[in-house]
């Protein structure tokens, strides 16, 4: 579901909060041409900018019927925003790079990947030397995270988002 113009995929804020965000992200303007649902997914947009660029837009998932309105929405996309800052940090990324975020606006914005496949579709659907191959792509890239982020532990304290995280008692109380 592509728009043209006022899109019921996206309201008025997201719009200008987005289009906002990725002009100081990529300090140039950004307008803006398409916004689609991803896997039919309310809460995940792609972003089509003039000019060809292209973005991805998160925002709270809707709540679920016999949940408490926004707790469990607002910690995931606080601790998605919160992972997304600290594995920006890496020299070489194994996430989506940040773009942005407007969090009373409940909106994040990353980079958009190449298309590939999943991990699980490659277990689920592929051959034995291509499920062999992902595996390995994929201990390799978490590896690569623990190896970048062994005594980074104070930093997952990330002040600005304190109130959208869960508390993690295993990691010990957060650095002033």
């Amino acid at each position: 579901m592509a728009d043209r113009g006022e899109s019921p995929v996206l309201s008025v804020i997201e719009r200008a909060v987005a289009a906002a965000l990725l002009s100081a992200a990529w300090d140039e303007p950004a307008e803006i041409s398409t916004a689609e649902l991803v896997w039919g997914r309310s809460h995940i947009v792609r972003l089509g900018i003039r000019g060809g660029r292209s973005a991805i837009l998160k925002r709270p998932r809707r709540r679920r019927p016999g949940t408490e309105p926004g707790e469990p929405e607002r910690e995931a996309f606080g601790v998605e925003l919160a992972s997304l800052e600290y594995l920006g940090g890496m020299p070489d990324p194994v996430a989506p790079r940040l773009l942005g975020a407007d969090v009373p606006a409940g909106v994040l914005l990353m980079e958009e990947l190449p298309a590939g496949h999943s991990l699980a579709d490659t277990l689920l659907l592929g051959d034995r030397a291509t499920a062999t191959a992902d595996m390995v792509a994929y201990a390799t890239a978490l590896g690569s995270v623990h190896a970048w982020s062994i005594g980074r532990t104070s930093e997952f304290g990330l002040k600005p988002h304190d109130d959208l995280l869960p508390e993690f008692p295993f990691l010990g109380p957060p650095s002033s």
